[in-house]
């Protein structure tokens, strides 16, 4: 673990670190060096949606720690570069104890398989397009913690083989109720459920906004 870790004063959640991982699109330098390097997003005016021109982006990913306001990894891929794929390459930067906290851009199976095969314990925000239990849940459907094993879909299947990643996942659902009266529902590895009762992963939702302020 990192040195500024090892005087053990620093917050923690359920035991382990909380850290969130986020990417950002980033306007970049309009140069040509920088749309060899990075690529570009088309944009239009917004009206009807007619091609203005392009401009350089990025996209940068971080893993921070929410709770003690520590940068651990970030990267700065190309503008069509995948958020999974910039997240799997912040794991590095994580150990056992840790849990990893993500938005709904995140909950694929192949995040979860990489998570998984890693030891990492995660709660990642799923939304109405990942999967079918979750998308149930969003609709009322069903108690609020469902513990639930994922299999890849038959396009995702050859390639969790190709990468030695696990071919079925057991994983617990669980659904919020926001202040703002809207469900919410998140993946996680934590099944435990007197362990990791579901009203604490409410708490899990207001610290994950310090990445995006970071």
């Amino acid at each position: 673990m990192e040195s500024r870790y090892r005087d053990a004063d620093f917050r923690t959640f359920w035991g382990g670190r909380v850290l969130a991982i986020d990417g950002s699109k980033v306007l970049l330098p309009d140069t040509e060096d920088v749309r060899a390097a990075f690529g570009t997003i088309a944009y239009s005016n917004g009206k009807d949606a007619q091609i203005q021109g392009e401009r350089p982006y990025a996209l940068a990913s971080a893993l921070y720690d929410v709770l003690n306001r520590v940068a651990l990894d970030a990267t700065l891929g190309r503008a069509d570069a995948y958020e999974v794929d910039l997240a799997i390459g912040h794991l590095a930067h994580t150990g056992p104890t840790d849990l990893l906290v993500m938005d709904r851009n995140y909950p694929s199976y192949r995040m979860l398989a990489e998570l998984a095969q890693r030891e990492r314990h995660f709660v990642i925000r799923c939304s109405t397009a990942s999967f079918g239990a979750a998308r149930r849940m969003l609709q009322g459907e069903g108690p609020d913690s469902q513990v639930v094993t994922l299999t890849p879909c038959a396009a995702q299947a050859p390639l969790m083989g190709q990468l030695g990643l696990p071919q079925t996942l057991t994983v617990r659902f669980v659904r919020l109720r926001l202040s703002t009266g809207e469900w919410e529902v998140r993946v996680t590895s934590l099944c435990d459920e007197a362990a990791y009762p579901t009203a604490g992963f409410l708490e899990l939702y207001h610290w994950r906004w310090g990445v995006e302020t970071f």
